[in-house]
């Protein structure tokens, strides 16, 4: 299957293949039928509002909606998170999970979205992403998913027992936080990790060892099998409103936060499934 972004899908006029229209489903019907969209498929739904009540906006939901708060623990992050992640809930959809910097007093906003796309651009440019560093610090250079690179800046990295895994901490020069941040929510600032930061990372677990460093930790979730074949059904998602068009970021997370919910199995610490829908 062809590498594509969210955003590289073609508009409704250039789509080829069946329609399948849903009207006023249920929030359990829509996922399912997403969930078992063909590839020569494409979803048009009619009378239904994904984001949930009170939300207009995309931006509203994704600064100010709900988050799956992860606990602080000193504990390896593949004893925390596997539990934590099971508690999506389908009718309470979060715009994605956060923790706590202690240390910082910086709370670390990251979506299903960035762990999608975090993947998969890691997938696609394993081999231009360049790392540097020194002790639990890395400067990595990560293409971008249009054009040009970004400079990504991790500090700190887990230790090998992956124990201050709740210190990480992470920044990119690209302007995707501006979407999601905010500065009315909470006291301390948050900080969001872009795909950027995602595919950084999961390039430096397999460099650093070669540095000298032992290797790192699983820090982030990766999206099973399931889970890139569902985002790709998002893809070819259309809404009639006035007109067709396009689900928005804040939609697609509700509708991966809903999956989640439904089938816990949409988060994993391997990236085996994006080898696996890719055929990489």
């Amino acid at each position: 299957m062809e590498l594509k972004f969210w955003e590289e899908y073609p508009t409704i006029s250039k789509i080829d293949g069946e329609e399948v229209v849903l009207d006023k489903p249920s929030h359990k019907e829509l996922i399912d039928t997403l969930k078992d969209l063909k590839e020569d498929e494409y979803l048009v739904v009619y009378d239904y509002k994904i984001l949930p009540r009170g939300f207009y906006h995309s931006y509203d939901f994704m600064k100010h909606g709900p988050d799956l708060k992860i606990k602080k623990v000193d504990s390896n992050p593949l004893r925390v998170f596997p539990n934590e992640l099971k508690r999506y809930d389908p009718y309470r959809p979060k715009r994605g999970f956060k923790w706590t910097n202690p240390n910082m007093e910086v709370s670390i906003f990251v979506s299903i979205s960035s762990i999608i796309d975090g993947a998969k651009l890691y997938a696609a440019e394993k081999e231009n992403i360049k790392v540097g560093g020194r002790g639990r610090r890395a400067w990595i250079r990560v293409p971008s998913r249009q054009d040009g690179e970004h400079k990504v800046f991790l500090d700190p990295i887990p230790d090998p027992n992956g124990r201050n895994w709740y210190e990480f901490y992470g920044d990119c020069d690209c302007g995707e936080h501006m979407f999601y941040k905010h500065g009315t929510k909470y006291k301390n600032p948050e900080d969001y990790v872009c795909p950027h930061i995602i595919a950084g990372y999961h390039r430096a677990m397999g460099v650093f060892p070669e540095m000298g460093e032992d290797h790192l930790p699983p820090l982030f979730p990766a999206p099973s099998k399931d889970m890139l074949l569902f985002d790709e059904s998002l893809a070819k998602t259309f809404v009639k409103d006035k007109y067709r068009r396009r689900i928005n970021k804040g939609e697609r997370e509700v509708l991966l936060s809903r999956y989640q919910g439904y089938y816990k199995d949409g988060l994993t610490f391997s990236l085996k499934g994006i080898y696996d829908v890719y055929d990489l």
